[in-house]
């Protein structure tokens, strides 16, 4: 709407009058992004809201609260910014609008327990679903961590060895009539690339166009372009699925128990995975359940979800118990990616270190050898 249309000019002066938020504040408040804010600062805002307003204090008291004794300086600002609006009288859907860019799920659960008279319950659910997502984040990282820092040792320290003694490997190799094999060869050519005048030319120009190259290669765009790639792996493919499933049941289950209908939960859920391949599938299940068709038949239609899950699903419809058996299968399912992660990183450890054994010692095997032939030479 134009900003001089008459028409949204009265319906600002009547918002006014009667104490709301304009047009234009309302659309602020939607744009407004909440940035810098960590991981593991959310589970401890949603669990303070919920644990001042079952007390008894008022959404504008809890937050107060909070803005004072925030364990990070931009989570007080954000409960400061919401406090101020709930102040000047604005809903509380546009109060909290600032969460809709970094937490749609909870800030959909507030508005569902505004609307309902259960915010209590909506602001329980949020922060143990908050709380949930962060220990898995929490394990996957640092069952991780370990693996990966072993690879990047390993690649360091390979590529330290073969620049190091990259003309030794170049003239043993020659002694004994051996061609470089490809990736020596490339290697080496990487390694010429590191000298003086490329770095005088390569460094300013990386600082002048990193911006460019940063807006065109969001970190959004990134992820999403890996989770495609991810789901084209045999078995990394199945293993983002579940990861997918477990995240798309938590948030179904919670709002099925918050009292949300099926018709604005499983869009949510499927937003709350984050992962693009069940993202698409939004329009196409708000169409099958429009039409008339069984929560269980719609999702198998999908072809995301497994048979165990979708029998639960179907006793649990059948049943008239939809959230707890749901939250069954997601227990389920998050301790099977639990058990193939560990097993996982098992394996890699070894593998590894065996990748590393050979590589190693053919590089020393092979200056032994021609050093050996040089001795024997003179």
């Amino acid at each position: 709407m134009s900003e001089f249309d008459p028409v949204q000019s009265l319906k600002d002066q009547h918002a006014r009058s009667k104490g709301r938020s304009t047009s234009q504040q309302q659309a602020y408040l939607r744009e407004e992004k909440v940035k810098r804010i960590p991981g593991s600062a959310w589970p401890t805002f949603f669990r303070l809201l919920a644990c001042c307003h079952g007390a008894g204090l008022t959404l504008s008291d809890s937050l107060d609260s909070i803005a004072k004794k925030a364990p990070h300086p931009k989570l007080g600002e954000l409960a400061s910014r919401i406090e101020t609006a709930l102040s000047k009288g604005h809903p509380l859907a546009e109060a909290f609008a600032p969460l809709k860019s970094q937490k749609p799920l909870q800030y959909e659960m507030l508005r569902l327990g505004a609307g309902t008279g259960q915010l209590d319950l909506c602001l329980k659910e949020s922060a143990e679903y908050a709380e949930r997502e962060y220990h898995h984040t929490l394990k996957l990282r640092s069952a991780l961590t370990y693996p990966i820092l072993i690879v990047v040792s390993i690649t360091v320290g390979f590529l330290s060895i073969c620049y190091t003694f990259q003309d030794a490997i170049s003239e043993n190799l020659q002694v004994l009539g051996i061609e470089p094999p490809l990736f020596l060869r490339a290697l080496f050519t990487f390694f010429g690339l590191f000298r003086w005048e490329v770095v005088a030319v390569v460094v300013p120009f990386a600082v002048l166009t990193w911006a460019s190259f940063a807006r065109v290669l969001s970190w959004r765009r990134i992820r999403l372009e890996l989770y495609r790639i991810g789901h084209l792996a045999p078995g990394l493919g199945r293993f983002l699925r579940d990861i997918g499933t477990a995240k798309f049941l938590r948030a179904f289950a919670m709002q099925q128990r918050a009292g949300s209908s099926l018709f604005q939960s499983l869009p949510q859920a499927l937003e709350a995975t984050t992962d693009p391949t069940f993202i698409k599938k939004r329009r196409e299940l708000k169409e099958s359940i429009k039409e008339g068709m069984r929560l269980p038949e719609a999702l198998e239609a999908t072809g995301l979800f497994d048979k165990r899950t979708l029998a639960l699903i179907t006793v649990g419809d059948e049943a008239g118990e939809l959230p707890k058996l749901v939250s069954v299968a997601a227990d389920i399912l998050q301790d099977e990616i639990d058990h193939k992660m560990e097993m996982s990183m098992t394996l890699i450890e070894p593998f590894v270190l065996v990748v590393l054994g050979f590589l190693v010692g053919g590089i020393c095997l092979t200056m032994m050898q021609g050093m050996n032939q040089l001795t024997q030479a003179l």
